[in-house]
């Protein structure tokens, strides 16, 4: 029985998207928090409690654990031995197509290509402090960046999906 309820689901599913593809309609998941502000595109769910959002405007995904409504933190790397002192930040490569919390601020990676760097520090995400950290990592440059949306986001977080209609001027 459960095969056949499957089956049928999954059958639906690929209808609509065939009509939904030969119709001149797109249609996307659109993620929004609990007070019904947009957070972007729904992309999926990567790991326990994280739902991915592409953010258009910023042209970065987002990693929002449904539990906190806030990012996940991640470590800020650098050459210097003192952190944003003086030196320039570093996040791991993946980096460069999401925006993370470090602290209370929100980074994302420079649009560039990763390189492998001899860091010398660390700034840690879950305690807010400088470390002596002397590796190498392929990272690249980082910056702030400024969400278009306030977080920790209200939850629950909803899903909807939201149809765009192609035009047809040939």
């Amino acid at each position: 029985m459960h095969f056949v309820k499957s089956f049928v689901l999954v059958t639906m599913v690929i209808a609509s998207i065939v009509i939904l593809g030969t119709s001149g309609v797109n249609a996307e998941m659109v993620a929004y928090d609990r007070d019904g502000n947009s957070l972007g595109v729904y992309a999926g769910n990567s790991g326990n409690n994280i739902m991915e959002i592409y953010v258009p405007s910023i042209d970065r995904a987002v990693h929002i654990n449904i539990s906190t409504g806030d990012l996940t933190g991640r470590d800020i790397y650098f050459e210097s031995d003192d952190c944003f002192d003086s030196g320039t930040p570093y996040v791991v490569a993946e980096g460069t197509y999401k925006v993370i919390l470090n602290g209370d601020q929100y980074y994302t990676g420079d649009d560039a290509a990763p390189q492998l760097v001899q860091v010398n520090s660390v700034f840690r995400s879950y305690n807010s402090q400088c470390e002596e950290f002397v590796s190498s990592r392929i990272v690249v440059p980082a910056h702030e960046v400024a969400l278009p949306f306030a977080l920790p986001a209200a939850l629950p977080l909803n899903l909807e999906l939201e149809r765009r209609y192609k035009s047809n001027t040939h």
